[in-house]
């Protein structure tokens, strides 16, 4: 086994203590030696600070459980393995050894099997809390990032949600561009419909240069980055992004997939705003179609009335004035009876011709209550 890129340090006032113990491990690890327990917490402190410690309890000075209990105050070497290695056996030793914070204890004379088994079993433990802290930090790392990206995507998610309420271009953008500041990020917006376009930046001038900019690149594809700026094309939409986060590859891969659904997002409900416009104008001319219509009807109807009671009176002056002049006319009673059936028949064909054009209103009527309905119905 090797093992050359652990530390071990092993403090002993007996110089072949020390002597024994490097040999025996200096194949396996790096090994580093201090004759005090001074020597051994500057070591500790040191850059050159050990991944495990063979401490001797009696030396003269600082002991080693004075030496371990300064070693655990410091936080950073609160999981450093600290092993005692004593010539004293006693319970009462070991205790005193277990309440200073060590991790083992070894009697002396010892077996360098023994030291050597339990620096292995040490190594071992270490890798292993390594590999769990590795293991957290990942995990907790990803943790983070579904969380900001959960956070993110709730952005996302309100954006869609508060976009149905605009019904302006310049809605939209404002909303858009509150939403991309809360996120840090510097941009510019090009909103278009058939009939508008418009250019907006945040509290600030959008200028010539960006217009520019943003005419020149939405023939572009979807997504085209240049240097820190990243311009997003969709129907009637281009959105430059002037501070993207080149530093972090995550973040700026996580901020084009969200950006790419707003301005998705936002592109439809452009499409819905014009949409909308259109059906306002048609319906505007078809309330104008019914008001003129309506108008004519009446107009119509008005003059139909008149037209019955003008035709009536010149009927009942007709039959008037011709049973007034059959005394001069000098005709016989059947005849006199001919002429006035002759005038009646001639009045109730008008009277049907009327009612026959009063038809016709009726249906131009009914016609009217239909788009009327309509009219009604495309409102709500």
């Amino acid at each position: 086994m090797n093992n050359t890129e652990y530390k071990v340090l092993v403090v002993d006032d007996l110089p072949e203590n020390i002597r024994v113990l490097a040999d025996a491990l200096k194949d396996d690890y790096e090994v580093s030696v201090a004759p005090t327990g001074e020597r051994a917490l500057e070591i500790i402190d040191s850059d050159d600070k050990p991944d495990i410690v063979l401490l001797d309890v009696m030396m003269p000075g600082m002991d080693g459980y004075e030496v371990c209990r300064q070693i655990r105050e410091d936080q950073s070497n609160q999981f450093v393995p600290v092993v005692f290695v004593s010539a004293a056996d006693t319970l009462e030793e070991k205790l005193k050894g277990y309440e200073a914070g060590a991790n083992d204890y070894v009697v002396k004379p010892f077996s360098i099997d023994e030291i050597l088994n339990k620096v292995k079993l040490l190594i071992e433990s270490i890798k292993v809390m390594k590999q769990l802290k590795t293991d957290v930090n990942y995990a907790t790392k990803t943790a983070m990032t579904a969380m900001t990206s959960a956070g993110e995507m709730g952005q996302v998610i309100d954006f869609f949600r508060r976009s149905f309420s605009c019904r302006s271009l310049e809605d939209m953008a404002e909303l858009l561009l509150n939403n991309l500041a809360s996120s840090q990020l510097n941009c510019v917006v090009m909103l278009n419909t058939q009939i508008q376009k418009i250019y907006k930046a945040l509290g600030a001038p959008v200028s010539p240069l960006e217009v520019a900019v943003i005419d020149k690149l939405k023939v572009k594809e979807t997504i085209y980055d240049f240097g820190k700026r990243t311009i997003i094309n969709y129907p009637g939409i281009s959105l430059l992004i002037k501070n993207m986060p080149l530093d972090d590859a995550e973040l700026y891969g996580r901020i084009k997939d969200n950006l790419a659904l707003l301005v998705e997002g936002a592109s439809v409900r452009i499409g819905g705003i014009e949409t909308e416009r259109k059906v306002h104008e048609k319906q505007q001319a078809l309330n104008s179609l019914i008001g003129v219509t309506e108008k004519a009807l009446n107009d119509i109807d008005k003059r139909q009335k008149q037209q019955r009671l003008t035709s009536d009176s010149i009927m009942q002056q007709l039959q008037e004035e011709l049973a007034g002049s059959f005394v001069t006319l000098g005709l016989d009673e059947e005849q006199e009876d001919k002429l006035l059936d002759l005038v009646s028949a001639t009045a109730e064909k008008e009277q049907k011709n009327y009612d026959q054009g009063r038809l016709t209103d009726q249906h131009l009527a009914e016609i009217l209550k239909l788009l009327q309905r309509s009219s009604n119905t495309d409102e709500s």
